[in-house]
């Protein structure tokens, strides 16, 4: 639930959710600057809808759905303030969700309350506070089902995939509870060479993550190329670092079932998303160059 505040003095004032009787309130201490107006959000108890009663006295709204009241008081009463927007904003968004490779878990991004939460199997193991909810928060920029990018209003992003990659501006992170596959660190440094082979396909490097143009967004933590003719076949080669489980993002592909060929052997983790990229997950340690064919039944 979120509304405006707005006083006449630097102040601050005290706002309560009171739900059903088996749900807590919900108190809160919120400052307020002079002769501005403060947004605010807080989480509000669960509500259910109930069978309607043979109680005369309710009407067919009450009867059929539990109430929930806001107490707002201000810790000076004689000092003037004002209300203004006051509104409900769903608390619960799913914006990506799947099953993570190799261990078919469930991996799932979503909103609760005030917060972004990343989950296998239900178990949350990363979060971070939600725009326009909380100051500083973020904002969802672009998902699909493998992975979330997120940017607040400082510019500040963070990208964090089903296989363990979790990158902040990107700069890849080491996080024990999101890890899967043992990533390293190292790849956003030195990422592998990718070229393409004979004339299936063309690098992609003028997304806005790829800080080198050299087809490797660094924000996203993927290599990015597009398909000629409905097919790409590229090469990856390891230069510096240890690469493992690299991630390809492939425009251009006309609809169908797609196909992948890594040396000749088939890989089955090949997923759409809505707008028909592409995301190509190899399970592989990169050592030595690898070819991977893409094609489109």
């Amino acid at each position: 639930l979120g509304l405006r505040i707005w006083s006449d003095v630097a102040t601050a004032f005290d706002v309560t959710l009171i739900g059903p009787p088996t749900s807590p309130a919900y108190p809160g201490r919120f400052a307020l600057a002079a002769k501005a107006w403060t947004s605010i959000w807080l989480e509000t108890p669960r509500l259910s809808v109930t069978r309607p009663t043979s109680d005369a006295t309710q009407t067919p709204a009450e009867s059929q759905n539990e109430r929930l009241q806001l107490v707002v008081s201000s810790i000076d009463p004689a000092r003037r303030m004002l209300i203004d927007e006051v509104s409900l904003a769903r608390s619960h968004v799913i914006v990506s969700e799947s099953t993570v490779p190799r261990t078919n878990e469930r991996w799932r991004v979503s909103r609760r309350g005030l917060q972004w939460i990343v989950t296998i199997n239900e178990e949350a193991i990363f979060a971070l506070p939600a725009a326009p909810f909380v100051v500083g928060g973020y904002r969802v920029m672009a998902s699909d089902p493998t992975r979330a990018l997120f940017e607040n209003d400082a510019g500040t992003t963070v990208c964090i995939d089903r296989t363990g990659r979790l990158i902040e501006n990107g700069r890849a992170k080491l996080n024990s509870r999101v890890l899967k596959f043992a990533k390293t660190v190292a790849e956003n440094v030195s990422p592998a060479l990718v070229e393409v082979v004979g004339n299936e396909g063309r690098i992609e490097r003028s997304l806005p993550g790829d800080r080198d143009n050299d087809g490797y967004d660094e924000t996203r933590g993927c290599y990015a190329l597009r398909a000629v003719v409905g097919r790409a076949t590229l090469r990856l080669t390891k230069q510096d670092a240890t690469v493992k489980w690299p991630v390809l993002e492939v425009f251009d592909l006309p609809p169908g079932s797609v196909s992948v060929w890594l040396d000749g052997d088939i890989v089955s983790w090949a997923v759409r998303a809505d707008d028909g990229r592409v995301i190509v997950e190899l399970p592989i340690e990169l050592e030595r160059p690898v070819e991977v064919q893409i094609r489109v039944k």
